[in-house]
Parts: C-alpha cells; structure tokens; sequence
C-alpha cells in the first residue's frame, strides 16, 4: 500500500474506531446482524465452528508461531519478526480498544465468547495474519501469479472467518468491519516502517510508479 494510501486508510480506520461506539450505526447493525438469524445447517455449522476456531487465541498464537519457525528455516528471520511483531502489535490494539468501549457481545449469540464485542479480534487477527503473508510473498518473490493467488485466497479466508462471527452471532457488522481495517492496516503499517528502518526488503518491481 503506498504510503498516502496507507495513511487515509489509517486515518479512516481510527475515525471509525472512535465513531461506532457511539451507537451512530447500531439499527443498521441489529438489521444487517438479522440476516444471519435462523435455523443453521448442521454440516455448514460445523465447517464454520472448525474455520472461526482458527483463529481462536490460542490457535493463533500456534499458526504464527509455526509460520515464524518455517521463515526463520528458510533464512527469512526478519520477517519472522515482522509477522511476530505486527500479530502481537494487533492483539494488544485491539484487546487495549475492547477494554476501553466495553460493547457488550449480541445477546443472540450462539455459544458464549469471553471478552467483549468491538473490534473483532478473530476479524482483526486472519486479516492481519493474511495481510502479512501476502506483504511476505510480494516482497520474497518476483512472480506476480503467486503474490496474486496469495491475494485472492488471503482475502477470501480472512473476508471468511469474519463471516463466521456473524454467522455465530458473536459479533455486530461493524465489529467484524473494524477488525478487518486494523489488522489490514497493520501488516501494511508495519511492513512501511519496518522496510523504512532497513529491517526488511522489497521487490522494487512492485513499488515503481
């Protein structure tokens, strides 16, 4: 993400942190958050119960640490502790936001999740995770086909286990939507000012212009 870029979106994404817990948005939540109500699939509510648990806290904390270990064994340790830092970074944002609004979770929930409501931190964590791999791949390789497949499936996965929350019901819309922004924004974030400080390298090919 080029850096004016980078620098609305996080400008965007902090107005909408501070903005939400006003209520400004709660009718269009509670009516977007109704199209997930309903009798649910037994076998589809398995898949989604499987996809959102990998991202639960301690699942995630195991797949970055397995994705650090195999950069560090292919000579990649720098962005090992990028990946390391940016998760820890998002983890401690967005659990340092939820303690500061307090949004208490829907009451339709599903099953029951500690913790509170705004941002999603399972939103928060696969966008961030993806959005580092994604940053990783780019800046590692020349061949645009795999930084592309490596965007689509990010996105999809990531736009997925967010979908899982409100599937659940744990979630309001604009928690899942936030969650997103600030780990998009982190793995860009993060790799600007961590390439800017000379820790990590990138591809030019893909900064021309």
């Amino acid at each position: 993400m080029k850096r004016k870029n980078l620098l609305i979106f996080g400008i965007v994404t902090i107005l909408l942190t501070i903005i939400i817990p006003t209520g400004i948005f709660s009718e269009l939540d509670k009516d977007i958050a109704m199209i997930f109500l309903g009798d649910k699939s037994e076998s589809i509510y398995d898949f989604n119960l499987f996809i959102t648990s990998i991202f639960n806290p301690i699942n995630a904390v195991i797949l970055c640490a397995v994705a650090v270990i195999i950069l560090i064994a292919i000579k990649r340790w720098r962005y090992g502790f990028y990946l390391a830092l940016t998760m820890l970074l998002s983890t401690g944002i967005n659990e340092g936001i939820k303690s500061f609004y307090t949004r208490v979770r829907p009451s339709y929930a599903h099953f029951l999740e500690s913790g509170h409501s705004f941002p999603s931190g399972h939103s928060a964590a696969s966008a961030c995770f993806f959005g580092c791999l994604y940053l990783i791949i780019r800046n590692s390789t020349s061949s645009k086909k795999t930084c592309r497949i490596t965007a689509v499936f990010g996105t999809l996965f990531a736009t997925y286990v967010a979908f899982t929350r409100l599937y659940f019901g744990v979630h309001y819309p604009t928690d899942v939507a936030v969650g997103l922004m600030w780990g998009l924004f982190l793995s860009n974030a993060m790799e600007y000012l961590m390439y800017s400080a000379g820790i990590i390298y990138r591809k030019e090919l893909y900064y021309m212009g």
